[in-house]
């Protein structure tokens, strides 16, 4: 039994060629999970954001449609209860939106942590892909050279 060298090489090559097309698709498989992984926390932390905007806005809604009936009914008294009650309106709202940002930070954070090493790593992909190719290329040429 004699060994085609010459086929031989040109299927370690072709398997050479095959594992980097396979590492580059199960590559990109991943960069898209977690595209979509990330897409779906984004969504789902928007969501979060406007309910409690929502939220805070009715809140607000109601306040404001009680501090008008009672200084409808006690003009010159009730001025001063009104202001007060506005400031209120605006210290829930902007201590709503204080714990809006303290609950969206963390999340959008986590995120951060969560992509920056993925992405760093999915950029090498790339760069290590070519490398294997190179190897598997010069190993090819060297097993060429030696049949020849």
């Amino acid at each position: 039994m004699s060994i085609d060298v010459k086929k031989t090489l040109q299927d370690t090559g072709y398997v050479t060629v095959g594992v980097g097309v396979i590492a580059a698709q199960q590559a990109q498989l991943r960069r898209r999970a977690i595209q979509r992984q990330v897409g779906e926390q984004v969504k789902e932390t928007g969501d979060f954001v406007k309910t409690q905007a929502k939220d805070a806005t009715t809140q607000l809604g109601a306040q404001a449609r009680d501090t008008r009936a009672r200084v409808t009914g006690q003009v010159k008294d009730l001025r001063g209860r009104a202001a007060d009650s506005a400031k209120g309106v605006q210290e829930t709202v902007a201590n709503s939106t204080v714990e809006l940002l303290d609950r969206a930070q963390p999340l959008v954070d986590e995120l951060r942590l969560r992509i920056e090493p993925v992405a760093a790593q999915l950029q090498t992909v790339p760069d290590q892909l070519a490398r294997a190719l190179e190897t598997g290329r010069e190993r090819v040429q060297k097993l060429v050279a030696r049949a020849a």
